[in-house]
C-alpha cells in the first residue's frame, strides 16, 4: 500500500520536470541530491546564494559566473543540448592559479532546465612561478608580429639582353654579400610572433544522471605551462614558420635552411633575441657597421690576393673604352674570383643549393657569382674612385648584389643571411659572361682619365 502511495506521488509531480518547482535562489546539494519523495523535501536540498561581486562572462556558449576570488562560478545549463557543452574559467587575472575542482560535483538548483550549478576551484596561486609569470605575461601582453621595414630585393632588368646564368650569378653574389654582413656583424635579429595571451584549462561536463560535475580538463591542443597551474599556452605550430618558443613569442629557428651563417639563437625577447655563430657569441648585439668591398675581400681571399685585385680594377677604370675597362675588370677579378669560389663552396647552405649542378657546372657559377659581386661592390670603397659608381649601376642598377656606398647590413635575419632556393637556368637564352651588362649601348660609362 505505502509502494502504491508513493508511486502515485511521484507521478503527481510532472512539474518537476517543467521548472516550476524552482524557487529564488535555492540550490540542490548535488553531492547528496536524490530524488524528493515529496514536493515538501525539495525544500531540504537547498543552499544560499555566495553574497559578494562577481565576475560574469559567457565561455564556450555557456552562461559563467564567477566569485570575486574565483573559489567557485556558476553556470546555467538552458537546455539539453547545453550538457554537451565544454566550461572554461575566465582568461584573467582574477582566476590566475585557479583550477576546476573535478573532485566534486556541482550542486544545482532544480533538475529540470534552465539548471544552475555551482562547481569549485582549487586555488593553486601559491605554486606560480613568477618568473614564469612574466615571461607569459609580459607588461605588453598583446599578441604582436614584428614589424619589418625592408626594401625589396627587386632586380631592375633595364637591359634588353640576359644570359641564361644570370639569375644564377646573381644569387651567388648576393649569398657572398651576405656572408660578409653576417662576419662583420656577428648577431641578426630573428622575426618573430607573439602568442595569444595563455588560458585556462577546458574541461566537459559529465553527467550523473542529471547531477554534472566537470571532467576530462586539459589544455585542449594547447600546451600546459609549467609553474603556471591550470593555464595553457599556444604553441608555435599554430605560427607556421616560427618554430621556436620562448615562452610568449614564437620566433624564426636560427638554424632554418637557406640562413648562411649565425645558426644560434639566444635570448627570449624582442628586446635580447639575435641569432648567432656560437653560444659563445651570445652577448653579441647588431652593431649596424657600414660595410664595404675591403671588409668582404678580408673574410673571402688573402691579403696579396686582395691587394692584387684593388690594384689592377683601379688601373683598368681608367682605360679609355667601356671595352678596355670590361677587359681589365675581368681580369682584375679573374684570381680574386677564384679564390672566393673556394671559400663559397664550404658553406652548408651553398654546398646544398648547388648540388644539383655538376661539378664544372657548379665551379662557373661560383666564380662567375664572385666576378660580378666583386665588380659590383667596387663603388662601395671611395678609392675606387668615381667611375666605380657608373660601373656598379651598369651591373646592379637596384643595389641588390652589389655593396653599395655606405652600407650597412639590415638587421633582419631574413634581410641579412637568409637565402632564397637557387634559381634554374633560363631555357632559351644565351649563354654570356657574368659581365656582358657592360656592353651594353645604353650603358652610362663615362671613359677617360
Amino acid at each position: 500500500m505505502k509502494l502504491i502511495l508513493l508511486f502515485g506521488v511521484y507521478l503527481s509531480l510532472p512539474s518537476i520536470s517543467q521548472g516550476s518547482l524552482r524557487g529564488p535562489a535555492q540550490y540542490i546539494d548535488a553531492e547528496e541530491f536524490r530524488f524528493p519523495s515529496s514536493t515538501n523535501e525539495i525544500a531540504n536540498y537547498v543552499f544560499q546564494s555566495e553574497g559578494g561581486n562577481h565576475h560574469k562572462t559567457h565561455q564556450k556558449g555557456l552562461e559563467v559566473i564567477v566569485g570575486k576570488n574565483c573559489s567557485s562560478f556558476r553556470v546555467t545549463f538552458k537546455n539539453k543540448d547545453d550538457r554537451q557543452e565544454q566550461i572554461h574559467l575566465p582568461d584573467n587575472e582574477l582566476c590566475r592559479g585557479h583550477i576546476i575542482d573535478q573532485s566534486k560535483t556541482g550542486k544545482c538548483d532544480s533538475n529540470s532546465y534552465p539548471i544552475t550549478c555551482k562547481f569549485d576551484t582549487i586555488d593553486e596561486t601559491n605554486k606560480i612561478d613568477k618568473q614564469k609569470l612574466k615571461n607569459y605575461f609580459p607588461i605588453s601582453a598583446k599578441s604582436v608580429e614584428k614589424s619589418i621595414s625592408f626594401h625589396e630585393e627587386l632586380d631592375i632588368e633595364e637591359r634588353t639582353r640576359r644570359g641564361k646564368r644570370d639569375k644564377q650569378v646573381k644569387w651567388v653574389g648576393k649569398a657572398a654579400k651576405k656572408i660578409g654582413a653576417a662576419q662583420v656583424e656577428k648577431a641578426c635579429a630573428p622575426r618573430y610572433r607573439g602568442k595569444d595571451p595563455p588560458r585556462n584549462v577546458d574541461c566537459d561536463m559529465c553527467w550523473k544522471w542529471f547531477v554534472p560535475y566537470p571532467c576530462n580538463c586539459n589544455c585542449r591542443g594547447w600546451t600546459d605551462i609549467p609553474g603556471l597551474p591550470g593555464m595553457c599556452a599556444q604553441p608555435c605550430h599554430e605560427h607556421p614558420g616560427y618554430s621556436v618558443d620562448t615562452g610568449f613569442y614564437c620566433w624564426k629557428h636560427c638554424d632554418r635552411p637557406g640562413q648562411l651563417a649565425l645558426p644560434t639563437g639566444c635570448g627570449f625577447t624582442p628586446i635580447d633575441r639575435t641569432c648567432v655563430e656560437s653560444t659563445e657569441e651570445c652577448v653579441k648585439k647588431v652593431a649596424n657597421i657600414v660595410l664595404s668591398i675591403t671588409e668582404i675581400l678580408s673574410f673571402f681571399v688573402t691579403g696579396p690576393v686582395a691587394g692584387a685585385f684593388k690594384n689592377a680594377a683601379k688601373q683598368a677604370l681608367k682605360k679609355g673604352s667601356k671595352t678596355a675597362i670590361k677587359n681589365g675588370l675581368r681580369q682584375a677579378a679573374k684570381m680574386a674570383a677564384k679564390e672566393m669560389a673556394k671559400e663559397l663552396a664550404k658553406n652548408k647552405v651553398i654546398k646544398k643549393e648547388l648540388a644539383k649542378l655538376g661539378t664544372n657546372a657548379r665551379k662557373q657559377v661560383l666564380e662567375q657569382g664572385s666576378e660580378f659581386f666583386l665588380v659590383a661592390s667596387m663603388g662601395s670603397d671611395p678609392d675606387y674612385g668615381d667611375m666605380a659608381l657608373d660601373v656598379a649601376e651598369a651591373l646592379d642598377p637596384s643595389g641588390v648584389v652589389g655593396l653599395v656606398r655606405q652600407f650597412i647590413p639590415p638587421e633582419d635575419c631574413d634581410d641579412m643571411i637568409y637565402m632564397e632556393p637557387f634559381p634554374d637556368e633560363e631555357p632559351g637564352l644565351p649563354d654570356l659572361d657574368p659581365l656582358h651588362a657592360l656592353d651594353d649601348d645604353a650603358v652610362g660609362i663615362s671613359v677617360g682619365v
